[in-house]
């Protein structure tokens, strides 16, 4: 999927979410001990959720574990 944006093809700043990347980021590594998690990001429509889920994404593609 590619990256949301403006129109340029780039991605908008996230900004105030660095509590909920770290959460995501957190759980990775638990489930890479092997166990098991099941998370939810939901909320309100528009208050970026999305943006959240794919900044996480890009941040660990490539990563030989994932």
């Amino acid at each position: 999927m590619p990256p949301r944006g403006n129109g340029n093809n780039r991605t908008l700043p996230l900004v105030g979410r660095a509590a909920e990347i770290s959460y995501l980021e957190q759980c990775l590594e638990t489930a890479l001990t092997g166990e098991r998690q099941v998370i939810f990001v939901s909320g309100e429509p528009g208050i970026g959720k999305t943006t959240i889920v794919e900044t996480f994404l890009s941040g660990i593609r490539g990563q030989g574990s994932v």
